[in-house]
């Protein structure tokens, strides 16, 4: 003869804030998480653009400059074809466009890569909290409750179930903790900053020596 299941028990008011505060915290996870991945989103959008137009205005301003200089040529004689501000200034200027929109992509790149691994550092410490936060209301719940709880067709003891679920987390702690430690660093901020400083560096310059061969050619006339 089996033993009837016992009817599951256990104080009303402390079962209910209990739950509740385990829902509270699954709550703040997930608001937590929106958090995270909404505020690394506008960030790297934001990165993106403004290096998106300094990739523009480096190109650009080199195509513009090739089909102003190509306009002209048919109205230099071969002799007269100022060459020295040509492979002094023009030249010169349109390289260093060109590494302006290189170190910019480049940029792009690694900002994003950066965002990416701190989205995911956070994304664990956030989940880490969250375990730990519930660990207390799991043990609680474990010594307030008795008797069985059904799960699908099963009854279950409920102290033996959400004293496994504690030992559950716990164990999930110690992964999260291991892969927080194993988790790359972000990359270099100071190189990001630095590729940046060059990009728009290189870009000023470039300008500065279009404008002068500028001059130079239309005072050659």
């Amino acid at each position: 003869m089996t033993d009837e299941p016992k009817t599951l028990a256990g104080d009303p008011t402390v079962v209910n804030e209990l739950f509740k505060r385990l829902n509270g915290w699954q709550r703040q996870y997930v608001d937590d998480f929106f958090t995270i991945v909404q505020a690394g989103s506008e960030f790297n959008k934001q990165i993106a653009a403004f290096h998106e137009r300094l990739i523009l205005v480096s190109l650009g301003t080199i195509g513009l400059s090739v089909t102003a200089l190509t306009s002209f040529i048919p109205r230099i004689t071969p002799a007269g074809f100022p060459k020295h501000i040509f492979l002094s200034l023009i030249v010169p200027a349109w390289l260093s466009l060109l590494i302006s929109a290189i170190l910019s992509m480049a940029t792009i790149g690694h900002t994003i890569a950066a965002n990416a691994t701190s989205h995911a550092n956070l994304d664990v410490l956030v989940q880490t909290y969250t375990l730990r936060q519930s660990l207390v209301p799991l043990r609680k719940l474990a010594g307030t409750l008795s008797g069985t709880i059904k799960i699908g067709i099963e009854d279950r003891d409920a102290s033996e179930l959400f004293s496994k679920l504690a030992e559950q987390v716990e164990k999930d702690l110690v992964e999260k903790d291991l892969d927080l430690s194993a988790k790359k660093p972000a990359q270099n901020q100071s190189l990001v900053k630095r590729m940046s400083q060059i990009a728009m560096f290189t870009l000023y310059v470039g300008l500065i020596m279009l404008c002068i061969s500028a001059i130079k050619l239309f005072l050659s006339f």
